[in-house]
């Protein structure tokens, strides 16, 4: 009987355990595979052409290095339109970093900024959270975006002037 106890208490925790890790993991950040409308943290609606996700796919099978995409479109309520992506041409490419000359995706109608993670590690690096936390202080673009592969990709929201 004792045995049983034992056992019975040990599985209470691995799976009390497992259920904790796998929620905590889902507060912060989720992984956006390729739809019409794909999901967000924070119940946040994406809704983005399928075109255009033909295109960064193509981006990012044949170039192996970084590179810096403006998220045109809109924001209302809970909802992100991305109606366009434009490269942005005032940075400097090479395989491991983006280096801004100047603040990027000056354009009015401007959400965010999307960039490839090569390694396939969705994370954000410390420059990619300190060029957000600057850009979610001024307001100015409220959404980030890693593609971590062909099809994958992970969205970041600025919320309370931070990510």
């Amino acid at each position: 009987m004792r045995i049983w106890t034992i056992l019975f208490f040990w599985l209470t925790v691995v799976l009390l355990s497992l259920t904790v890790a796998y929620y905590a993991g889902e507060r912060d950040t989720q992984d956006i595979i390729v739809t019409y409308e794909i999901q967000a943290p924070d119940a946040l609606e994406i809704s983005i052409n399928k075109s255009l996700f033909d295109k960064l796919e193509g981006e990012y099978t044949h170039r192996d290095v970084e590179y810096l995409y403006c998220l045109r479109g809109q924001i209302s309520n809970r909802e992100i339109m991305i109606a366009d992506i434009v490269e942005e041409k005032d940075v400097f490419s090479c395989p491991y970093a983006v280096f801004m000359y100047e603040t990027p995706c000056n354009y009015s109608d401007c959400v965010g900024t999307l960039h490839p993670h090569h390694s396939g590690n969705c994370s954000p690096s410390q420059e990619d959270i300190l060029f957000w936390r600057s850009m979610c202080d001024e307001e100015d673009m409220p959404f980030h975006m890693i593609q971590c592969g062909a099809e994958k990709f992970r969205g970041y929201l600025c919320v309370n002037n931070g990510i």
